[in-house]
């Protein structure tokens, strides 16, 4: 992806696939948060069932390509 820096095309289509599908979902999934405790787990707390670790991990290295693809754009 690196050699891609500064071409348009990848880098729009890099923008459209981080706000459209990488990462964290779209306004139309539920963003409530679940109360759990019991069995399940060591403390009760809240849950976010929506999010884990990969996602928020793929969301990070998306945005940095982005920023490297589309950085010339930004200024």
């Amino acid at each position: 992806m690196w050699a891609l820096v500064g071409e348009e095309a990848p880098a729009q289509r890099a923008w459209r696939n981080f706000t459209a599908s990488d990462g964290y979902p779209d306004a139309s999934t539920s963003w409530t948060t679940t109360k759990v405790n019991g069995p399940t787990v060591l403390n009760a707390g809240t849950d976010a069932p929506w999010i884990s670790s990969n996602s928020t991990a793929l969301y990070g290295l998306a945005a940095i390509q982005d920023l490297a693809l589309v950085g010339d754009a930004l200024s």
